[in-house]
């Protein structure tokens, strides 16, 4: 059954919580408010690739390789649940022969879908070989996108230098991350931090292209989440 609209609002604000836990080095924590938000929306798949990077950092393996496996059985294309499950499997060491022997089967459907026939030419140890190659290509590809590089400012509130998370916008046109620009409302003062225009909380509005835009650049750039996202 699909989950509620109310359902996945609260395994977001869950999310939010366990990303802000986890920027603070508090995994397990962070681990657990993942899980209640899996329990609410088992098909969000993000949360079980932010749970296993949680478990990453406590080398719990085996369970990052499960979380990454469902969060690509739900998407194919979360490329940090490529990246997390082919290190833990090659941390595991013991699966890396599954690994190489579903990467071969892959391209025995692809062939089949494609109209070919006898899937990969040559012997089954050519076969594990290219599979091998293909299996370090992606993780060589996922570290690249690992790789880190200045965010764009467009992408960082400025009150906290940060990527966004949650923007909102207001009167002015000045965007800004909804926990920091409420922080400033209540403890500096009702007026927006860049304009000076007075406002209150009741001004601002959710900046749902700036999200989505800078969800689409995340997802591109995994390194800039913070490694959660």
């Amino acid at each position: 059954m699909a989950p509620s609209t109310r359902q996945r609002e609260q395994a977001e604000s869950l999310k939010a919580e366990g990303n802000s836990l986890f920027s603070k080095g508090k995994y397990g924590a962070a681990a657990d408010l993942y899980t209640e938000g899996i329990t609410l929306d088992p098909s969000y798949a993000v949360l079980y690739v932010n749970r296993a990077l949680c478990y990453k950092k406590s080398s719990r393996w085996e369970q990052v390789a499960k979380d990454a496996h469902t969060a690509l059985g739900l998407s194919r294309d979360l490329m940090k649940a490529h990246y997390l499950l082919g290190v833990a499997q090659r941390e595991l060491g013991c699966q890396l022969a599954e690994a190489i022997s579903h990467l071969v089967q892959q391209q025995q459907q692809a062939a089949a879908g494609c109209g070919q026939s006898g899937g990969p030419k040559g012997s089954p140890e050519q076969q594990q070989q290219a599979a091998m190659q293909q299996w370090e290509q992606l993780l060589q590809q996922a570290a690249h996108l690992d790789s880190r590089t200045e965010v764009p400012a467009a992408f960082t509130c400025p009150l906290t230098m940060e990527v966004f998370r949650e923007p909102v916008i207001t009167p002015s046109g000045c965007s800004f991350e909804r926990s920091a620009l409420l922080e400033h409302l209540s403890k500096v003062g009702k007026f927006d931090p860049i304009s000076r225009q007075p406002m209150d909380e009741s001004d601002i509005i959710p900046n749902i292209g700036l999200r989505n835009a800078t969800q689409q650049y995340l997802d591109e750039h995994p390194w800039a989440w913070g490694e959660v996202v």
